[in-house]
């Protein structure tokens, strides 16, 4: 169970869970990765940080796929992560 304020709706048996929170999106990360899992921002205010941040193992792996795939860049820079 995650004890964070705010409305959730579970689905898939309980393997997804939306949740409606004005918590901050660190604050929703550390309780889904204590809990085994990750969280993504759907909607909200903050448009940074929507993915959770990358090992840095797999960032190198998402830089070269851009750089294999979109070495001009021009493909929406920065949409997933800063930087990319």
């Amino acid at each position: 169970m995650l004890s964070l304020p705010g409305e959730q709706f579970i689905e898939w048996g309980g393997a997804q869970r939306w949740w409606r929170t004005a918590a901050q999106p660190g604050a929703v990360r550390d309780a889904a990765a204590r809990a085994g899992g990750h969280a993504t921002l759907i909607k909200g205010g903050h448009r940074s940080g929507v993915f959770a941040p990358l090992s840095p193992v797999l960032m190198r792996a998402h830089q070269g796929l851009k750089q294999a795939f979109d070495p001009a860049r021009i493909f929406n820079p920065g949409r997933l992560y800063q930087g990319l």
